[in-house]
């Protein structure tokens, strides 16, 4: 019966997780991750921002209607041959409606340099959306790699344990035929214990880096297991052609681009205001404001002439923009410099972990004969416990270290792809 609920507990933790490969883990972070449907609704906002300055090209429909009180009738005399009558100019309460069409004829740029403002503005969230994109790919492929690394540990400690026991039953069948003193078993029981303590550290870590992972997935629960990869990582490429496909390739650098383009354009609509706007206005008209006067509605056409000036409100704000946009063009150098510091870093970073790796691999050639000698020595009473332990232990952190050093340099190549804004295989 325990039986059977160990395979009911078994078949029910598998149908809950699923696997998840490092392109599916990808893949779900490009889809559900909330940052990136946070930007992907700012860009959506600022299409729709476009398209309603777009409008101001048409013509604007007006629906105008007033209603007017005076003190009293409003009345001029009017001299005739036959005696003076008092004519009504306006009447003591009266109203008026307009109803047509008013269409901006000349704006001095205003209505041009405000649309294509907005859709470079709209060309800024996008490029900030690929830059985004491009960080959650690295982070999405960073935080698989470090459960793979934690798994990998688990696995090395696992073996270790196992190891260990195996040794302690040794000890044990030793010390009943009085080769070996009891201290040796304990000296080996508080290895167990460590090397327990050590496992649990990593499950832990392994269940924390599971929860980051769905976390950039947009997902509150990590039910799933990751699959190893077998992928090339070799880099081709020298540092000079990277450092040009960063500078070339990274959106950031484009929405500086982007943004000196909006402050040319809001230049422009700022000038605007220091020149007159003509427009043209035709619809129907109706007024009761003179009773006497027939007919009270008609059609008209009106051809207008506007002119405001705020004292040099315009003046600075031009000033205001050239500054800004200094400011910007600065700015852009200065994250260029930083994105080929980046670069750099990113390609060193990767080096070190590619020489770290081949070192680890000769680490753990080294580590596991000089384990072997030290075994063979010690079931010929030429080692101690203590000899034969530490030997093992340097045997485990010298795998822990080859999968360290393996997982490490796979994620510093995703790393160097991030900084370049591309991937290299």
């Amino acid at each position: 019966m325990k039986k059977f609920y160990v395979f009911i507990l078994f078949f029910v933790l598998a149908v809950n997780n699923y696997a998840l490969t490092l392109d599916d883990a990808v893949k779900n972070a490009l889809q559900n991750n909330l940052g990136l449907q946070y930007e992907s609704k700012v860009i959506e906002s600022k299409k729709f921002e476009y398209e309603s300055v777009k409008a101001n090209r048409f013509p604007t429909f007006i629906l105008d209607g007033k209603y007017t009180i005076l003190d009293e009738k409003k009345t001029e005399p009017f001299s005739t041959p036959f005696g003076t009558n008092d004519v009504t100019i306006l009447e003591k309460d009266y109203y008026e409606l307009f109803a047509g069409l008013r269409f901006n004829i000349y704006t001095g740029g205003l209505i041009s340099s405000s649309i294509k403002a907005k859709l470079h503005e709209k060309k800024i969230e996008d490029y900030k959306f690929e830059e985004e994109k491009n960080g959650l790919i690295y982070k999405a492929k960073s935080a698989y790699i470090n459960i793979l690394k934690l798994i990998a540990n688990k696995k090395v400690v696992e073996e270790y344990i196992r190891s260990l026991n195996k040794h302690l039953n040794d000890v044990k069948v030793m010390y009943e035929q009085g080769v070996v003193p009891y201290i040796d078993i304990l000296q080996t029981e508080v290895k167990v214990e460590d090397a327990k303590q050590k496992l649990i550290d990593i499950e832990n870590k392994i269940e924390i880096a599971k929860f980051n992972l769905a976390t950039l997935m947009g997902k509150s629960k990590s039910t799933f297991d990751v699959e190893d990869i077998d992928i090339n990582v070799s880099l081709e490429r020298k540092l000079d052609e990277l450092l040009t496909l960063a500078t070339k390739n990274r959106s950031i650098l484009k929405t500086f681009d982007e943004n000196i383009k909006v402050i040319d354009l809001l230049k422009s609509v700022s000038k605007s205001n220091l020149l007159p706007k003509l427009y043209v206005q035709g619809g129907y008209q109706y007024s009761n404001s003179v009773d006497e006067v027939e007919p009270k509605g008609n059609f008209m056409v009106q051809f207008g002439i506007s002119y405001n000036l705020t004292w040099d409100k315009p003046i600075k704000e031009v000033k205001a923009k050239d500054s800004m946009k200094y400011a910007l063009i600065k700015y852009k150098n200065d994250m260029k410099l930083k994105i080929m510091l980046e670069v750099q870093n990113a390609y060193k970073s990767y080096e070190t972990a590619k020489k770290n790796l081949e070192v680890a691999k000769v680490q753990e050639e080294k580590a596991a004969e000089y384990f072997r000698i030290v075994d063979l020595k010690y079931k010929e009473g030429l080692a101690s416990n203590t000899d034969l332990l530490d030997a093992n232990a340097m045997l485990v952190e010298a795998k822990m270290n080859v999968k360290n050093a393996y997982y490490e340099m796979i994620d510093k190549y995703f790393a160097l792809e991030k900084s370049i804004g591309k991937e290299l295989r």
